[in-house]
């Protein structure tokens, strides 16, 4: 798994520079959190206009928790400002970008699925300093049930919290959002697009990431919260076909979900395809708006997995299949991407994921928002929900990183117990992660197979077989099929041959040390070991993934398909078994 030290923006050096400052005379575009009473509440939402120019509103001294509000309240920072309007549903965001305010999304309470708030009740101050602003508002739904949340915006971040109070059940994030994406961050993204949906709301495949494309090109929302359990869902816009028009996140009392919104001239673009365009490559002329990590992922309408990094400047020669960059256009070879299902994407979609060695220390990326709000990255989250917390250090990256430094010193032939023993950890580490893998797999073929029995019975026959094509993409990305089998999914068979390549890598390595040639030959064996460890990556994120497909697939069938609700709630819990948090094993515990 990569490195889990990656630089982030760092707000405490920006502090630095305004401490300095006095709070009480800063400019509306200081890092600070300021709190506002509007002095005249509004019967519709706040233009930009008024957050920018804050015409007649007050401001509610620091430390001040006891003030009542006689119009609307805000509290904003640099980047976000939060509005609690007295007769408003929920929260709108409002971002500062390019020098200019703009209305976002609408952060709303529910008491259930399809009830959210719609109309504030009460609102308290529960924190004002100039490091953080907490609002804590009851609110009552359509159906007339009380909710409640708290809503924190802190210094310098374009981060908003959103912590579930009495009643609620659910977040909605509501705004005309284009695209839906499913962060796989080991593995391959999904693309969700609006155009697809076939009910009033569709469950998603998310661990504890999404991201919404927000209208416009400019924005793209990052949607975080802590447990992998928590289920995510789209909403159907209420006029428009090409548009989501909210999510919703599960997030029952006491639990969190973080809004981080992050903006350039376009954050993300996308590119219809048309049947034409399956016979030759597309010229996508676009520039990437600043240094990062950008992935390219097509549209399917059953959420098939495609999304992968950009390569740069990438031959047309070299690349059969895929999306790269060529100075400022983006190329992608679409031929081959009709499916053996007859399915054929409708969309090729770009947008950022995670910085690189080059990505400006003020810019914020996907990644950086799900460190900031859980304080941790994706490879430490993903060892602690399969119980190898402890494994961090012996992780492919950080062991190749170790045997870097160790192999730069002159004293490397002394330290042959030291590389020894850390090698045996990346291979015990290469097992944990391989069994994990051919666990969710095995587990796929016994669903399968329960599937093609399934799809004798009438009642069930189209349930099983959609289900069934999810799995046999599971078998595709992660295993090897039996060539003499006429259905290849009855027979995923799991290999082990990366946990064995772990092995026969390590042992190589050890043998070298103290030899003349290790200073050569170390940073192949390296090479090799970073590359074996995003095999293992991409093998048990794309296993962990089709799981997640599967779940969230029988979630929206055992709603609309109520004669077949019985058999896809029983593979929806085997597969939510599989996905459940494990326990990590206590030290010296093997």
């Amino acid at each position: 798994m990569p490195d889990t030290k990656h630089r982030t923006p760092n707000v405490a050096a920006m502090l630095v520079l305004v401490v300095a400052a006095a709070v009480s005379a800063a400019p509306p575009t200081s890092p600070f959190v300021r709190l506002y009473d509007t002095g005249k509440a509004s019967p519709k939402p706040l233009p930009p206009a008024a957050v920018a120019k804050r015409t007649g509103w007050k401001l509610v001294p620091e430390s001040d928790r006891k003030h009542r509000f006689i119009g609307d309240a805000v509290f904003a920072n640099d980047k976000l400002a939060l509005v609690l309007r007295r007769g408003g549903s929920g929260a709108r965001v409002h971002s500062l970008a390019a020098g200019k305010w703009k209305q976002r999304s609408l952060l709303a309470p529910c008491a259930a699925a399809n009830d959210p708030a719609a109309a504030r009740a009460s609102l308290a101050i529960t924190e004002n300093t100039p490091a953080a602003v907490t609002l804590a508002a009851t609110f009552r739904t359509k159906a007339g049930k009380p909710v409640s949340a708290a809503y924190r915006l802190t210094t310098g971040m374009p981060i908003a919290e959103f912590r579930a109070g009495k009643g609620t059940q659910r977040l909605r994030v509501a705004d005309a959002i284009r695209h839906l994406v499913v962060p796989e961050l080991l593995a391959i993204d999904v693309v969700l697009s609006p155009e697809f949906m076939t009910h009033a709301w569709q469950a998603l495949p998310t661990e504890n990431i999404l991201l919404a494309l927000l209208d416009g090109q400019g924005a793209l929302a990052t949607i975080v919260w802590p447990s992998g359990e928590q289920s995510a869902d789209a909403l159907r816009h209420r006029s428009r076909k090409d548009a989501f028009g909210a999510a919703e996140i599960e997030c029952p009392q006491g639990k969190q979900v973080w809004y981080g919104l992050l903006e350039a001239e376009e954050i993300w673009r996308d590119r219809a395809i048309e049947a034409a365009d399956l016979n030759k490559p597309l010229r996508l002329p676009w520039r990437p708006p600043f240094a990062a990590r950008w992935r390219s992922g097509f549209a399917y309408a059953d959420g098939y997995p495609t999304a992968l990094d950009i390569a740069a400047n990438m031959p047309a020669a070299q690349s059969d299949a895929g999306v790269w960059l060529e100075q400022d256009v983006v190329c992608a070879r679409v031929h081959g991407l009709k499916r053996a299902s007859g399915l054929s994407p409708k969309h090729v979609v770009l947008y950022p994921i995670d910085r690189n060695a080059a990505t400006p220390l003020t810019t914020y990326c996907p990644v950086d928002i799900m460190r900031n709000a859980l304080g941790v990255g994706v490879c430490q989250y993903v060892l602690d929900t399969e119980g190898m917390g402890d494994s961090a250090e012996a992780t492919p990256a950080q062991v190749a990183a170790w045997l870097e430094r160790t192999f730069r010193r002159r004293n490397a032939a002394g330290q042959a117990e030291a590389v020894r023993k850390r090698l045996d950890a990346l291979a015990r580490y290469a097992r944990q992660v391989n069994d994990r893998h051919v666990s969710h797999v095995e587990l796929g073929g016994r669903l399968a197979n329960r599937c093609k029995q399934a799809e004798g019975v009438p009642s069930l026959a189209s349930v099983a077989k959609e289900l069934g094509e999810i799995l046999e993409d599971m078998a595709w990305l992660s295993s090897e099929w039996a060539k003499d089998d006429a259905d290849p999914r009855l027979a995923i068979k799991p290999r082990d041959a990366l946990a064995k390549s772990f092995e026969l890598s390590a042992t190589s390595i050890i043998e070298l040390v103290g030899k003349a040639e290790a200073a050569e030959t170390i940073p192949k064996a390296v090479r090799v070991c970073r590359g074996l460890g995003k095999s293992l990556d991409l093998a048990l994120g794309q296993s962990r993934l089709a799981l997640r497909r599967v779940r969230a697939r029988c979630r929206t069938l055992a709603a609309t398909q109520p004669k077949a609700a019985a058999f896809v709630r029983e593979i929806q819990q085997d597969a939510e078994r599989a996905l459940r948090p494990k326990r990590s094993a206590p030290k010296g515990e093997k």
